[in-house]
């Protein structure tokens, strides 16, 4: 979507909600008054419109737009993205906040690490993003086993029970679609889980995963954000390792992704990222080296 399409989505998500939950309100003989809510709905506007004005990122589809719709709704002053990567992790941790709830027992870290992997295998193995019971509850057992919770397999089974049970709850971000299949709700959800797997590890072990991937359709939505990720959440010395390792680190393709990823990166970079002059250096340096090179074989 452009910015006006957006705008356009926006107005009508909020107005149809608004509508929806003025006559819930008003069933239970509650009544919030028309200019409260209209002072409320001028605000809510406003800001989901100043998050939209110049990020062709944040208005790239209607999904975002809802999402961003929906945390706006429920806390006006407190959510304040910059990139789409922080509506996905603001939504994944409201997500596991609530499942949270449901179990306590089951740590944070296995449930991101489960979802992660999970988006993993569905990228690799389900082109239809979809799962059946059994296969999930396979899947749940091996990733355990490997997090290594315990090596009690009558443990593993009941973290299992418990994992799984978890799906039932659906709250937004991985649910049944239909009888005993899953799937995550937004495919969004799972490129950035996969995401979140591609930015693991030091900035040379990111950079040559980055760059081994480049070439994949498949993963260029996950590439995306895992820049978006790198940007937003590494320190500024990771950082400036990253992008000198894109643009230096030797491939054997002929095109310079490294460096077409260095563009790209600009556009997502905070903390004043484009004052970094040894990536800049190298990386003009490194065009100019390329363009010797493709004329010598011209």
């Amino acid at each position: 979507m452009n910015y006006n399409e957006a705008k356009e989505f926006v107005k009508k998500w909020l107005s149809q909600i608004e509508k929806s939950i003025l006559e819930i309100l008003l069933n239970e003989g509650i009544n919030l008054g028309r200019k409260l809510v209209k002072v409320l709905s001028t605000r809510r506007y406003n800001v989901v419109k100043a998050l939209l004005v110049n990020n062709s990122e944040l208005s790239s589809n209607p999904s975002l737009s809802a999402l961003i719709c929906t945390f706006i709704f429920q806390s006006l002053d407190k959510f304040n993205p910059k990139s789409r990567v922080e509506v996905y992790n603001h939504a994944v941790q409201v997500a596991l906040h609530s499942w949270k709830s449901h179990e306590s027992n089951i740590p944070e870290r296995v449930l991101t690490n489960f979802l992660i992997d999970l988006a993993c295998y569905l990228h690799l193995n389900s082109p239809s993003g979809l799962i059946d019971e059994f296969d999930i509850k396979q899947l749940c057992y091996l990733i355990l086993q490997q997090q290594g919770p315990s090596c009690n397999h009558k443990i593993l089974r009941e973290y299992v029970h418990k994992l799984t049970s978890l799906l039932d709850y659906n709250i937004g971000i991985f649910a049944e679609r239909g009888l005993q299949i899953y799937e995550f709700l937004h495919l969004s959800f799972q490129d950035y889980f996969v995401a979140r797997s591609l930015v693991k590890g030091s900035p040379d072990e990111v950079a040559k995963r980055i760059l081994t991937i480049t070439i994949y359709p498949r993963f260029h939505e996950s590439l995306l954000i895992a820049i978006g990720w790198i940007s937003w959440k590494w320190s500024f010395d990771d950082y400036d390792m990253f992008c000198n390792l894109l643009v230096t680190s030797p491939t054997q393709y002929s095109i310079p992704f490294g460096t077409i990823l260095f563009f790209l990166m600009l556009s997502m970079i905070y903390k004043d990222y484009l004052q970094t002059q040894s990536s800049l250096l190298h990386l003009v340096i490194y065009l100019i080296i390329h363009i010797i090179q493709v004329k010598r074989h011209i």
